[in-house]
C-alpha cells in the first residue's frame, strides 16, 4: 500500500469565493485568491479603513476597489503601462487585476508591506516546500478551458 501525505494549511471558516463578491464575481478571482491567502492561510490583519476599502464590507471587493482607486496604485500602473504589451492589452479590455505584477504591487501597498511576491520560475516540489512551511501559493492557469486563478492551501 501507497503511503499518502496530505497538508492542508486552510483555516477553518477563513474562505473566500468570488462569486459573492459585489465588484465583478466573474472576474475577481485574482484578488480573491491573494484574499484566501492572506486571510484564509496567513491569517493577517487586512485593511478596514474606508481609505484601503471604500467602504466594501468583503476584503476581496476592498482589495479590489483599492486597486483601481488608488492614486499611488493608478500611478504605478501609468508608468508601467508605458510597456506596449500591457498598453494593447488594456486597450483591448483587459483589466489591471489580472496582471501579476499590478495584482503584487497594488497588495503590498493595500497591506503597507511586502507580503506577497512574483515568482515565475516556482516548481512543483517549490510549491510543495512553501506548503510544508504553513503558506500557500496563488497561482493561475486553465481550467476547463477557462482562465482562473486559485490559491493552493495543501497537497494529497
Amino acid at each position: 500500500m501507497k503511503n499518502i501525505y496530505t497538508h492542508n494549511n486552510s483555516i477553518k471558516d477563513e474562505y473566500y469565493k468570488q462569486t459573492n463578491n459585489e465588484r465583478d464575481p466573474f472576474i475577481a478571482c485574482f484578488p480573491t485568491s491573494l484574499i484566501n491567502l492572506a486571510k484564509g492561510v496567513l491569517n493577517l490583519t487586512l485593511p478596514t479603513s474606508k481609505e484601503k476599502t471604500g467602504g466594501f464590507k468583503q476584503p476581496e471587493d476592498g482589495f479590489d476597489w483599492y486597486m483601481h482607486n488608488s492614486p499611488e496604485v493608478k500611478e504605478w500602473v501609468d508608468n508601467y503601462c508605458k510597456t506596449l504589451w500591457v498598453r494593447d492589452y488594456l486597450k483591448k479590455g483587459g483589466d489591471i487585476r489580472e496582471l501579476w505584477e499590478v495584482e503584487v504591487y497594488c497588495f503590498n501597498k493595500w497591506m503597507g508591506y511586502e507580503c506577497v511576491r512574483v515568482n515565475y520560475n516556482m516548481s512543483k516540489l517549490a510549491i510543495i516546500e512553501e506548503i510544508q512551511r504553513g503558506r500557500g501559493v496563488v497561482t493561475t492557469g486553465k481550467f476547463d478551458g477557462f482562465s482562473h486563478a486559485v490559491c493552493i492551501v495543501g497537497f494529497k
